[in-house]
């Protein structure tokens, strides 16, 4: 008769090492003092409420999923089905897809407008800075007139 059980040692040796770092770290403010950090607890308490809950509302980037990231895609796709009460169809999550793709697009066109007008106006302020610089140099160029007066005394 062979018995074969299942441990997961991996998830044991886990465990392990986090009661280990919360017995034995110590943390100390700037004054010295010592502080508590339980930060290994607080993540397993969040797991534990929302496994309680039977209908968990994720609206956030974070999924339930293992707590792992969703991207902009799979949160609108999830909304739509909170809204809709229901899940998707392979076409309404396509015209999903296509109108935040639509919406990327017009955030790019936006940013390289934005990119061309900042060049646009730099280019200006160059330019006009160098008929600035040439409109001083004309300036000291021309010979000024000191005495107008005998001038006008020529002609009187």
């Amino acid at each position: 008769m062979k018995i074969e059980i299942e441990i997961d040692i991996e998830s044991i040796v886990r465990d392990e090492i986090r009661k280990y770092i919360r017995e034995n770290i110590v943390i100390t403010n700037k004054k010295g003092i010592p502080v508590q950090l339980d930060l290994f607890d607080s993540v397993k308490e969040k797991q534990e409420e929302v496994e309680d809950k039977d209908t968990a509302i994720f609206i956030g980037e974070y999924g339930p999923d293992k707590w792992q990231r969703r991207n902009a895609l799979k949160i609108a796709w999830h909304e739509a089905e909170m809204k809709k009460g229901d899940f998707l169809t392979a076409e309404e999550k396509g015209e999903i897809e296509a109108s935040l793709e639509m919406e990327d697009e017009t955030q790019q066109k936006a940013k390289e407008e934005a990119k061309k007008k900042a060049l646009y106006k730099a280019k200006e302020e160059e330019i006009l800075s160098e008929v600035i610089e040439e409109e001083k140099e004309e300036e000291t160029s021309v010979p000024k007139a000191d005495n107008l007066n005998f001038v006008s005394s020529l002609f009187s």
